[in-house]
């Protein structure tokens, strides 16, 4: 009796996860059409933005595992796609840091979601709050806005300045992903009737404090650019095949430490 509970308890995890992926997969092909009735290719914020919300369905559903598997995947993409856009990122920092010393913060908030976080999470919006400083308001994965962030013009302006290294937006998605999961998980109900939520484990360290990337990370940059060069159609939790070429293997960060004060959003 208890083997047969226990399969079907596992066929049934088995169905929600499979159930979760077929909507996941359903809305990622919409998002694909046009106006016109024409399928766009996917851009790599497509599929970083697909792999975010599995995480957090995955989270929110209870599938503890799977989730921080598909976190760990969607920080791989966030830092395959920043490896791949340094030349156009650093041409377009530049313009954006010049922007926000004046005072003009869109450019800096189009930057930012166009290069620093790029996936489902957005910057709404950058203002002056009355003590002078800084305020960020965002939306989470889920689309609902989160806790504005708070900082210096100072600190913000260092932040910016700080996503010309791949390192740093895996170090901003990796705390910005993080920030969103504890929350999610202090909204969670705490009715004797409802379910605990899951406890998902501490994502991990971001690589440049510890060496080199994850080789997670350098299959997803190698498997993205073979796709890229290639033409290739890529599944939206899959990307690709290898390139034999490999990927440049981004050197350990002595600056680690002193970016820990910066601001996370």
């Amino acid at each position: 009796m208890k083997e047969q509970a226990r399969a079907e308890k596992g066929w049934a995890r088995e169905d929600g996860i499979e159930a979760l992926d077929k909507q996941l997969g359903d809305e990622f092909e919409t998002g694909l059409m046009g106006a016109d009735g024409q399928r766009r290719k996917p851009t790599f914020s497509d599929f970083l933005g697909n792999q975010e919300k599995r995480a957090f369905m995955l989270h929110q559903a209870g599938y503890a595992k799977e989730a921080n598997e598909a976190a760990q995947k969607a920080l791989a993409t966030s830092y395959a796609k920043a490896q791949l856009e340094t030349e156009e990122r650093k041409q377009a920092l530049g313009p954006a840091v010049a922007a926000f010393a004046s005072g003009n913060y869109g450019p800096a908030m189009e930057y930012l979601n166009r290069y620093g976080l790029g996936g489902a999470s957005k910057v709404t919006g950058i203002e002056r709050g009355k003590d002078g400083g800084i305020v960020m308001n965002m939306v989470g994965v889920d689309g609902k806005p989160l806790e504005p962030v708070r900082t210096t013009a100072e600190q913000a302006d260092a932040m910016l300045r700080s996503t010309v290294d791949p390192g740093a937006i895996y170090k901003l998605n990796h705390d910005n992903f993080q920030r969103q999961l504890q929350l999610k998980a202090n909204d969670a109900p705490t009715t004797p009737t409802a379910a605990p939520p899951a406890r998902m484990p501490a994502l991990q360290p971001p690589w440049h404090c510890h060496g080199g990337p994850p080789r997670a990370a350098e299959r997803q940059a190698r498997a993205a650019g073979c796709a890229r060069g290639h033409g290739a159609r890529v599944k939206p939790q899959h990307l690709g095949h290898p390139d034999p070429g490999g990927a440049r293997r981004h050197p350990a960060d002595t600056r680690c430490r002193q970016r820990q004060g910066q601001v996370r959003l």
